[in-house]
């Protein structure tokens, strides 16, 4: 599948784009899209932050499970649950909300603010 055109969304062509955005999520699972203005600084410092998170010692990331985390804006964890699933999936992420930088700077981890 090729890559999806996401400047084509503010245009004639946005309900082409939608179409092809949900039949790639519904046939593969995953798709890779082009000319989405996010600068390439931005996308490798969110990779260089998430890199710093997960390699932080399990003990430093557990304050952040979803469970005991000082806030709703910050989250880590897994999607491991072998219990209830026939196929094992297992993946950890974090969930940062940012609703402003005062937020961002209290709860967020020193690694990815």
């Amino acid at each position: 599948m090729p890559p999806i055109d996401l400047s084509k969304l503010n245009g004639t062509e946005h309900d082409k784009v939608v179409d092809e955005i949900v039949r790639a999520a519904e046939t593969l699972g995953f798709f890779q899209v082009v000319n989405h203005c996010v600068p390439l600084e931005l996308m490798e410092s969110v990779k260089d932050s998430a890199h710093k998170f997960f390699n932080m010692p399990p003990e430093e990331k557990v304050v952040y499970r979803k469970s005991v985390s000082p806030s709703l804006k910050m989250r880590y964890q897994t999607s491991f649950a072998p219990e209830i699933e026939n196929v094992l999936e297992w993946k950890d992420y974090i969930n940062m909300v940012y609703s402003s930088d005062e937020d961002a700077l209290q709860y967020w981890p020193n690694q990815c603010k």
